[in-house]
This record gives C-alpha cells, structure tokens and sequence, in this order.
C-alpha cells in the first residue's frame, strides 16, 4: 500500500512540475528562461537543446516566422504529453524550411534561358512562388524546362527560367529547402503539436519515428516535397500506435498528406482537409490519406490496423501521370473504418482497400475520378488483390455514393494467388460511369461476394463481369447468379453536377435499402459541410426502410410524445416517452424551468399546478416541436380515527 501511495504522490508531483516555455523570433537572444513572455528564447535551436518534463507546453509566438527545424527533444507520458503550441495573437506560428533568394538579387544571364544565383549550400528542393515545386536534373546540361534547377555543389544555383527569375518569380520568389523536415522526432512519444504552421521542407513537414501516442491538431502543412506528415512504426517495439491526426489542413505534397506505416494501430484519422497532394513525377503509389504495412515483401495487414479514417475532404491528388493521386489508401491493412469522407477530383481512385480484411468503407461521397492513367485511374472504390501473398475478404462496402468516374466500382484479383472472396456490396449508388459502373474482375479467385440494394441508374447499366459487357440488370444477374434487388431508376439528387448528393422527395432510393443492423444504422445527413460540420443521423428514425446511398432522407420530421401518469401527483415521477418520426436530437422544456436532451425522460414535478411541456425535436436540418399540458393533483391523504 505504501508503495502504491508512493507512486500516486509521484505521479502527481510529476503533472505539479510541468511548466510552459515561449519562443519568440523577435526576442534578443536565448538567454533568457524561457518561463515567460518577457523571458521568451528566440531561436528553435535552443529548443531542441532543451530537455522537457511530461506535460510541459512549448509554445511558439504567433506572427513569428523560423527558418530551422524542430527535433523533438524528450518524451512526454500517458496522459501527460509534451505540447508544441503556439501563444498570443494573430496567424500561426510558422516554421519555413527554406530560405528566399534575396530580391533584387543579380541573376547572372547564362545564356539559353538558363539563369545562375548564389546557393552557399545545396538544398533539398527549390521552389519557385511557393506553389512550384523546382525539378532537379543532374548535370547542368540537362536544364531544359521552366522549374528545372541544378546545384554544383559548392556555391550557384542554376535555374531554367524565360526570363530573369528576379522578375518572373515574385510571390514571394525563389526558395531553397534547406530544412528536411519542419519537425522531426526519433522514438519520442506522447507528443502534441497543434496550432503551427509548416512549409516549404525538402521532405516532410512532420516525421515521427516510432513514437506512440501522438496527436497532431489544428496544423498547416504546407508544400512539403515529400509527405504533408509521415508516421513510420521502426520496428514491433518501436510503433506509431494511437496516433490521432485531426483538424489540419495539408497542400501541395510531393507525396502522400498523411501517411502511416510499417507499425501502427488504432489511429484516428478525422476532419482533415487535404488537396493537391502527390505532386512529385519522382514518387508513386501516393494518396491523400495512406496507410500501409509495408515496405513491399513484409507486410502484415495485422501490422498497421483498427484506424477510423472519417470526416476528412481529400481531393485534387495527383499530377496526371503514373500510378499517383489516391484518395484514400487502406494498403496491406486491416480492420479499419473509412466513412463519411468527402472523396472528389482525384487522379488515381477514390477509396481503396488493397490486400486487407475486414474494413468496413461506408457514408462516403466520391465523385469525379475520370482520368485513365494507363487504364489504372478514374476508379471511385477498388478493392484489389494486386500482387502480394495476403487476401481482400470480409470488407464491408456500403450506404456510399459514387458519381462520375470511369469506373465507380472495382473488384480486381490479378497477380495474386489469394482470394477476394466474402465481400459485401449493399445500399450503394453507383452512377454516371464514363466506362464501368461495376468491374468485376477476381481472376477465379472469389467466393461468397454479395452485391444486393444498390442503384445503377436506369437500364442499360454497364457492368463488366469477369470480361463480359452486361447492360441490362438481368444479363447481371444471370452472370451475378441471384437477384440484386436492384434500384433500377434515377436515384434524383439534388444537384449532382453541383457536388450535392442529397436524395430529393421524388428519389426511389429513400426506404429502398436493406436493414444492415444497428452498428451500420448512421448516414449523412443533408447540410453537412467539409471538414467542419459533417452530420450524420440514424436511419432508424428517418424512415421505414434504409434509404440507398451516402445520405438519410430526413422526411416525414413530426415531434409527438406520451406522458405516463396522464395526472400524476406532486412528488411522483412522470415518464415522458417520445413517439417522434424521423428526429435524431431531442429537448424538453418541462415547464417548470429544468430541460432534458435525453430520448425518454423520466421528471419529477414538486409542487402542485399546470405545466406547458414542449418538445423540440431535430433531424440535423428541420425542426419539429409538440406541446402538451400536465397538471399535477395534490396528494390526499388519509387520517385514521383515533382510537
């Protein structure tokens, strides 16, 4: 007992001493302690010689800018992590991994619009007007196209530009990357970083190594070469578990926007907003959002599984070439939940579930995949066995809509000798399909695949079913084998050119679904927005049947409730039990000034009188209430004669 008392008075000793440290770019030097305003350091240097105690604050003036990077120096605890934050007013700190080449600076005329400035040293990248990224050739011979650059190594840049750089490049410039990263930590957990801008990096604007329990918050990650923000699990004891990404927004990435791999489990991934992404022609297989068990010939889907990937807008990935510009990327994974994601303009497909089980991909809306790639882009949702000794069986696909792709629907089992069979396609809508509204393509290797409950369109669908062209719904379902129970009609959206997928009244997909149990009872609700205000409702109380698709149907919103004694007495308690259609959120006013948020309330009236009770009731967009009057009678109570 003396022990355990021990470590509770240590634990809380521990939390007592956690201190707050200011960084100031506009302080005079770093002599300072830091522990204040007043006393702020200046540089991130001194930062990154400091040691920290679990639960200390880091925080970083806002309107100050630094050209360094931050390596994460100590390890916070559970419970207890290490914040990198920012203080005061105006715009987010911002770490900058390049240096601009000063304006006015004389670039000498190399003839052959090839231009030379001084580079005292070589940079990772070069970038010209922030939104550029500078391709690096090999020798100077080989600059040839505008944002070619070449360093010798000792002191000149070379840029390829029509005319001098000084004037053609002016928002802000030319930059060198001279900073890999904008923060970077080797094995060090438990760390928070939040409220910070990050740009212009040579790779990454955030690399964690084998730390556990991070969260990243409310960042901007900003024209990074490489990853907006990669998370690498070293090894089995060295993984990125935990890891929570939430609330940042990320463009203009070389590669992936948020990457997590090799180790790492139980991830949240949640209202994001991530675009341009995988820009770089020097890497592919690149995505918004991935996660991955790699690198290839190791990967274990149980490696890297049990993410929520929800809420987040991932669109404009991809340059237009090579296997590049996913959306979201489930790559050797297992387990994990992809829904209510805002999926759009990407290059390469909207969702995909590449050699993994179990995953469940539902509520999203993908649109707009259209680009050919080599026959490998323009996909809405894929689930694939590409390669590789693991399977794709037991995924869950339902209650999406996928509009406007090449092919909205994928099943493709080459090049593998495992099976991609049990996967269940339910309740989607699958429209307007340039070339494959289903391509279905196992290779012989499938069993027990159930495609019931989704829409087409209209006859004359397109399916491609292990190579033969269907486009009727009953030639499908020859092939297929059974009935789909299929939607064979227009499912009405409100304004699908406009990116709104909402069902109108006239839609046959509202009440046309299957049922698939409670724990797949939630959907979009219409208003939602991107990536701050997604709302979802339960499809139990919007209608009699599931509707089919990413949105619930909030029709028929009508407030009504029972009230059980009809006219109780003072002191007894009331239940009051809501008999409401259609309504997600519920408040009572029970008239004598105390409310109630909850379903079925039970309310006790003290004194004797009539209360006007109303209920509010909501389903995210309409609002419906009831009104009833409960009078309360006083308690009567009987005397014994005395005897």
């Amino acid at each position: 007992m003396k022990r355990l008392l021990a470590l509770v008075a240590f634990l809380f000793a521990s939390a007592a001493q956690a201190a707050t440290y200011y960084v100031d770019c506009t302080a005079p030097n770093d002599k300072g302690a830091g522990t204040s305003p007043e006393t702020a350091w200046q540089t991130i240097d001194k930062v990154n010689r400091s040691s920290f105690q679990p639960g200390d604050f880091i925080l970083f003036k806002r309107g100050c800018t630094w050209h360094e990077q931050l390596v994460v120096p100590s390890p916070g605890s559970a419970g207890h992590p290490i914040t990198f934050g920012a203080y005061g007013s105006g715009a987010s700190p911002i770490i900058n991994g390049s240096t601009l080449i000063t304006p006015g600076t004389s670039w000498s005329d190399e003839g052959s619009n090839v231009w030379s400035a001084t580079a005292a040293n070589m940079p990772e990248q070069v970038f010209f007007d922030g939104a550029h990224f500078g391709n690096k050739v090999a020798n100077l011979g080989a600059l040839a196209s505008e944002y070619d650059w070449y360093h010798d190594g000792s002191t000149t840049l070379y840029v390829y530009s029509p005319t001098d750089p000084d004037t053609r490049y002016t928002s802000p410039g030319v930059e060198c990357a001279y900073q890999t990263r904008g923060i970077f930590s080797w094995l060090q957990s438990y760390i928070t970083v939040q409220d910070l801008t990050i740009e212009r990096t040579g790779y990454q604007s955030i690399l964690n190594v084998g730390g556990k329990g991070w969260t990243v918050k409310n960042v901007s990650m900003l024209y990074s070469w490489n990853e907006g923000m990669r998370n690498w699990g070293n090894d089995v004891n060295t993984r990125v578990d935990d890891l929570t990404v939430t609330g940042c927004t990320i463009s203009y990435t070389g590669g992936e926007g948020i990457y997590a791999g090799n180790f790492g489990v139980n991830g949240v991934i949640s209202g994001n907003s991530i675009e341009h992404a995988c820009l770089s022609t020097a890497l592919d297989y690149t995505a918004g959002i991935k996660i991955w068990s790699g690198p290839s010939g190791s990967e274990d889907p149980d490696n890297v599984s049990g993410f929520l990937i929800e809420k987040n807008v991932v669109s404009y990935c991809g340059d237009g070439t090579g296997n590049r510009g996913a959306g979201i990327w489930c790559d050797t994974s297992s387990s994990n939940i992809v829904r209510y994601n805002r999926v759009h303009d990407n290059q390469l497909v909207g969702i995909l579930i590449e050699k993994g089980n179990s995953n469940q991909v539902y509520g999203n809306v993908i649109y707009n995949h259209t680009a050919y790639l080599s026959g490998n882009g323009g996909r809405g949702i894929m689930l694939s066995m590409n390669l590789g000794e693991e399977e794709c069986n037991d995924n869950l696909i339902y209650s999406n809509t996928a509009y406007n792709s090449r092919q909205s629907l994928v099943f493709w089992g080459a090049g593998s000798t495992h099976s991609i069979s049990n996967n269940i396609v339910k309740n989607n809508i699958f429209l307007t399909s340039s070339e494959d509204d289903i391509s279905y393509l196992p290779q012989g290797r499938d069993s027990g695949n159930v495609f019931a409950y989704n829409c087409l369109g209209p006859n004359n669908i397109k399916v491609n079913w292990n190579r033969s062209s269907k486009t009727t719904y009953a030639a499908w379902e020859t092939a297929y084998g059974s009935t789909t129970h299929s939607v064979q009609s227009d499912p009405f959206f409100t304004n699908a050119p406009g990116g709104e997928f909402t069902l109108l009244a006239v839609s046959p997909c509202i009440d046309a679904g299957a049922d698939l149990g409670p724990s797949c009872a939630t959907a979009l609700l219409p208003g939602s927005s991107w990536p701050g205000n997604v709302m979802t409702g339960d499809q139990r109380n919007a209608g009699q049947w599931w509707e089919i698709g990413a949105y619930v149907f909030p029709g028929g919103l009508a407030a009504s409730f029972t009230v059980s004694p009809d006219t109780p007495t003072q002191g007894q308690p009331v239940q009051f039990t809501d008999t409401s259609t259609g309504a997600t959120t519920w408040n009572w006013d029970f008239g004598d000034g105390t409310r109630s948020m909850g379903r079925n309330p039970v309310h006790t009236y003290a004194d004797r009188g009539s209360y006007t009770v109303v209920l509010w009731v909501s389903n995210g967009v309409n609002s419906s209430q009831a009104v009833k009057t409960v009078t309360t009678a006083t308690v009567v109570r009987k005397h014994l004669p005395k005897r």
